[in-house]
């Protein structure tokens, strides 16, 4: 018995795994905080704003600390409300216009709950998230109620996200500022993916 614990072999990898299990159990009796990110720094709830504010020349006006978003959140001339008005912040920010223009353009739906549907945007401005309230409803509960919007500028279609958790992805690229969208660009949203498809 004396000789079995005196075996370096048997006796460091044991107290290795038993240090590693009770690192373990006191990481998640101690509780973790989800609002901390990689570096454990909490995330500001302001900061979310700051950086929608950066981006488009506006304050973000939803209540940030109530997540998952609901229908019954939403703020009148807040950031989702699709009847807003938004001629102040291009005056602001003007968006670089360069790119192809085109009189008619529609989304098709490739990946996503129905596969093939076709979606004419022939508004000025079409909102896209969960919401019933949108003009482009995807019926998928990762998104926020409006995630994104298109806009229609002088016939140059932009893409707009919406300050939204999962965020907008074109061509596999993050959307950090209003994208101007081209034929066949792949728009991610969520669990769809939308080809844009400009004539």
């Amino acid at each position: 018995m004396v000789h079995f614990l005196s075996d370096p072999w048997i006796v460091l990898p044991t107290g290795v795994f038993i240090l590693f299990v009770n690192f373990a159990i006191l990481y998640f009796l101690r509780g973790y905080k989800l609002e901390s990110n990689f570096f454990g720094k909490s995330i500001d709830p302001t900061n979310e704003s700051s950086i929608y504010e950066k981006m488009y020349g506006d304050k973000i006006m939803r209540p940030i600390s109530s997540l998952p978003y609901s229908d019954a959140n939403l703020q009148p001339n807040s950031i989702e409300n699709p009847q807003r008005d938004f001629s102040e912040i291009e005056e602001k920010n003007p968006i670089d216009l360069a790119g192809e223009a085109y009189k008619k353009s529609v989304l098709i739906q490739k990946e996503g709950p129905n596969p093939g549907r076709q979606y004419a945007i022939h508004l000025k401005e079409t909102s896209i998230g969960r919401s019933e309230a949108n003009d482009l409803v995807l019926w998928d509960n990762s998104l926020n109620p409006f995630h994104a919007k298109i806009k229609n500028i002088k016939d140059k279609f932009i893409l707009f996200d919406l300050v939204s958790d999962k965020g907008v992805y074109v061509n596999g690229k993050k959307v950090l500022k209003p994208k101007i969208l081209t034929d066949f660009d792949e728009i991610r949203i969520g669990k769809s993916t939308l080809i844009f498809r400009g004539k």
